[in-house]
Formats: C-alpha cells, structure tokens, sequence
C-alpha cells in the first residue's frame, strides 16, 4: 500500500465530513483540527475559553461528529501500524495532521462520556478501562502549555538512578521533575466527563493535588490512587522522541514495571536534592 496515498485518501475523507457538518458543529472541528494544543485552541483569533467546555460536549454528541472520530480513530489505527521511519518521511502537511488530529480526538472524548456515545463509536474504541476514574476533563488555559522538552524529560524522570514520575491510578504517568508538572494518559479509560486518550498530556488545575502529587514524590513514592474528583485540563498530544505513538507508550509500561512502589531512603534523599536544585523550573 502506498502510505502518503493512504493518509491522503484518509485526510481527505475527513475534511469532507467537516465540510458537511452544520454551522455550529463545523465551526468547532475547524477549530480543533487547526490547531495542536489547548493554548491555541483558545488564543485569538478563536476567542476566549468560558463556553468552550459547554460547546465541545454539545458537539462531541452530534451523531456526525462521532462519525468524524471513527474515521480519526481509523487514521491512528493505520499510522500505528507504520515503521517509525516510513512515518517520518510522510510529506509534511500530512506528517503535521497527526498532531492536529490527535488533539483534536482528544478534545472530543473528553467532554463524551459513554452513556452519549453512539455503537459505532464505542466500537472504534475497543477494550476501555472499566472502572471510571474520578477525574473531570476541561478545556482551558492559563498556564497550560508544554514545549517540546516535555518528552525527553519524562524519558530522564523514568531512568532508575532517579524515579521523577508518579503514576496516579494506575492510569496517567505524571511527570513531577524535571520541568512542569503534567502526565500523560497509558490507556483509554472512562472519566465523570469523557475518556482519557492514551498518548495524551494532561495536568491537574486543582493546586492541593498538585501539592499532593509533590509530597507523594518526596516521600519516595511512585504510586498514588485518587479517590475524590479532580479537575484535570486537556494540554497536547505526545510527540514522541522516537518510534511511533504505540512503540512510545509500551516503553512507557514497560518502564514501569522496573519501578517499585516505594523507593528506598536514599533515592527519597536524591529526589529532594534534585527537586531543590531545578525548583526554579518546577511548576
């Protein structure tokens, strides 16, 4: 099969189910497609972000719409498939879509929860995550923005000599240190608004979790199970470092199966050394 035919075919049939959507559902997939961040999504020229949560669910509900996030769900299923050299030399338009699109899915299954999600949808999706989480996906920004020094910066918060991650429920791999604190979901999994997109950066807005999740890390622990609801914003897809989206996520796993529950004292005392040291950094 030839690739870039594939994904143009793929692009194609998309942007005409956009084209073919009704005014106020066009308008917002216009939005989200031209765009790759939730910083974008709500800096002008596309306005300010008070409605913007109440207009996604509306949208995400349109049956027309769902049909848009099958064929999304189809464009990944196709680019996962691919070597990760086969999708770097995708021409650059293309390449760029991807980004545009996983922000975009995103966006869309955070704000529709199961009971609003139609049979093909549902279908799309596969095997979910059965137990909801008590997490509330919104759409906003202040300081909700992460450059491109995220993922390699996961990748040092996983090595073994120093742990700077905490996995919140089993399900979202935050990175605490170095840099902004933000985590990225491992699997597709049902909130109170909608679905965790695997491969996506989220961050906490509440501040006493984010409090939490500090003191959790300088107690040398790497696990932290939530049972209250919290508010947790939708930032950007994963670029990641190397490999496709698929291969970047397993090592993600794999990574921390090595990882105890507990880490010993004196890596307790390394991470408190090293949170001082790049405090200035720490957000």
């Amino acid at each position: 099969m030839d690739t870039v035919a594939h994904l143009r075919t793929l692009h194609q049939h998309i942007s005409e189910m956009v084209a073919a959507l009704p005014a106020l559902e066009g308008e917002m997939m216009r939005r989200l497609i031209a765009v790759c961040d939730s910083q974008a999504l709500v800096a002008p020229p596309y306005g300010a972000h008070a409605s913007l949560g109440s207009s996604l669910c509306a949208v995400a509900r349109a049956p027309q719409v769902q049909e848009i996030m099958e064929r999304l769900v189809d464009y990944f299923t196709f680019c996962h498939t691919l070597p990760a050299a086969d999708l770097a030399a995708v021409e650059y338009p293309l390449c760029l879509m991807y980004n545009a699109y996983l922000f975009a899915l995103a966006e869309l299954l955070g704000h529709l929860p199961l009971t609003e999600m139609l049979p093909g949808m549902r279908a799309c999706l596969g095997n979910v995550g059965a137990q909801q989480q008590p997490l509330s996906l919104v759409s906003k920004w202040q300081q909700w923005a992460l450059c491109s020094r995220a993922e390699p910066r996961l990748d040092q918060a996983l090595d073994h000599d120093f742990v700077g991650t905490v996995l919140v429920n089993n399900v979202v791999l935050v990175k605490v240190v170095p840099g902004r604190l933000a985590g990225v979901a491992l699997y597709c999994t049902p909130t109170r608004t909608g679905f965790l997109l695997p491969g996506v950066w989220y961050a906490p807005t509440d501040e006493n979790l984010r409090e939490t999740l500090r003191e959790t890390f300088f107690q040398g622990k790497t696990r932290l199970t939530l049972h209250e609801l919290s508010s947790w914003v939708i930032i950007r897809g994963v670029q990641p470092t190397e490999g496709n989206l698929v291969h970047w996520l397993q090592a993600k796993r794999s990574a921390l199966t090595q990882i105890p529950a507990v880490l010993t004292s004196g890596t307790v005392r390394d991470r408190r050394d090293v949170y001082q040291a790049r405090n200035e950094s720490f957000s």
